[in-house]
């Protein structure tokens, strides 16, 4: 019920906000994350910048919280075929700290731990895509507060598998992430 809960809210979420991609290509072979400025992150040697982004702090059924944080990147012109990305910060508090990357099942699992878990959804011009997930690590997290927006900084690179794909060329089995305070 509860993964529910947050599934259904990602996908409105996710369904408002990532509506267009355009079509361009240009090749980058860094596979060194290199996220360079504020609100933006990578995926192996793909780089992206945020657009626009929603956050929800909700409870589950049984009344815990959790924190949903939407990230949707502008149209990138120098990935390939990896158009656009939007990211899904889940963890299970409405408060700063330092939390520990880890898998859906473990956040849901331990929810009295200070754990997150991050999916990224990658698409092309024409709409494929493939989602990564988390997985459980032993790498941390700082979410701080500014100007009244949860931030999600993520220095140290975290490994994300494939759990979807429906056609998207070229995309690998996992993909290193980073991101810098991104909100």
């Amino acid at each position: 019920m509860k993964k529910s809960i947050i599934n259904s809210t990602v996908m409105i979420i996710s369904m408002f906000l990532l509506i267009s991609c355009s079509s361009d290509s240009s090749s980058d072979n860094n596979t060194t994350p290199t996220p360079s400025t504020e609100n933006s992150w990578s995926l192996n040697s793909y780089n992206f910048s945020r657009r626009i982004s929603a956050q929800v702090l909700s409870n589950y059924t049984d009344g815990k919280p959790f924190t949903l944080i939407d990230v949707e990147s502008n149209i990138a012109t120098n990935n390939n075929n990896f158009k656009a990305c939007s990211i899904d910060f889940v963890f299970n508090t409405h408060q700063t700290g330092t939390y520990t990357v880890k898998s859906e099942n473990a956040v849901f699992t331990d929810h009295l731990l200070p754990y997150m878990s991050i999916k990224c959804t990658v698409t092309d011009a024409a709409g494929k895509g493939a989602i990564y997930s988390s997985i459980d690590s032993s790498v941390s997290a700082t979410v701080t507060m500014v100007n009244d927006k949860l931030v999600v900084d993520l220095p140290e690179s975290i490994t994300m598998n494939k759990t979807f794909d429906d056609g998207l060329e070229n995309a690998p089995t996992t993909m290193a992430f980073k991101c810098r305070k991104v909100r």
